[in-house]
This record gives structure tokens, sequence and C-alpha cells, in this order.
């Protein structure tokens, strides 16, 4: 199922280690026909780098998404959204966490993100894209 037109891409910050979760995100959002513009960094230090603009990421645009490996051993999800809120701009960001099978019921999906099981289905991303009014 397609998506409907948009006036504008959506800039997506994709958050991942594995280069083949990264590709499998990029060919979902292909095939919805999403317009949407796919910046990834592999760990929440380049995230945040990014998401505050400084180098190597001067000039890149504020993303309308932001997309998290959550490791269920690591504290990341939690300090992720704490620094997001003490940035003025951001603490509004949607957040998608992309969590390896069976780590979901650790995760806090209540606390101001959306959480996904890997491998990310179709259907799944679509619902949190229209549950967070992106699409």
């Amino acid at each position: 199922m397609a998506m409907p037109a948009r006036d504008r891409s959506i800039n997506i910050l994709l958050v991942e280690q594995d280069l083949g979760e990264a590709r499998r995100v990029r060919e979902l959002l292909a095939e919805s026909e999403l317009p949407s513009a796919v910046y990834r960094v592999e760990d929440w230090d380049e995230g945040l780098a990014f998401l505050r603009g400084v180098a190597p990421f001067s000039g890149v645009p504020v993303p309308d998404l932001l997309l998290l490996d959550l490791d269920p051993t690591d504290d990341v999800m939690e300090r992720a959204l704490a620094e997001l809120r003490s940035y003025p701009g951001l603490q509004g960001l949607p957040v998608i966490a992309l969590a390896a099978n069976g780590s979901r019921s650790r995760s806090r999906s209540g606390f101001g993100y959306r959480v996904l099981d890997k491998p990310i289905a179709y259907d799944r991303l679509l619902n949190a894209l229209h549950s967070l009014s992106l699409v």
C-alpha cells in the first residue's frame, strides 16, 4: 500500500550500526513511496552531533523523525530522550526505537517513543508513521 502524496520530504535520522537493518529501513521507506531523506549514523554520540549540527554534520537538516536502535543492555534510550528534552526545538522530535526481537518488553514504549521489533515489518512501520502524524 503506497502512502498518499506529501507536500515535502521528511528528514529521518537513523541511528543504527547494522548495515543490513539500515538497508531494510531504506527499502521499507522506498516501498511506502513516502518522500524521505534518510541520514544514517552508527551510534548515539554521532546522532547527537547530527542533531546539534556540529562538525562533521554542520548544515544538515533538522530531522522530522529519529529512528534509534535500542540495545536492551544499554541505557541509550533514556539518555537520548533526556538529551533531546534539553535542546530547544528537539523536545517534540518523534522517536521510534528499533528493538531486537524479544527486547521490546524491556523498553518503555509509553514514555515518549514508539517501539518496533526487528526485523521491521512494513505494516508496523506504516502504523508507527501514521500514529506520529508523519503521513
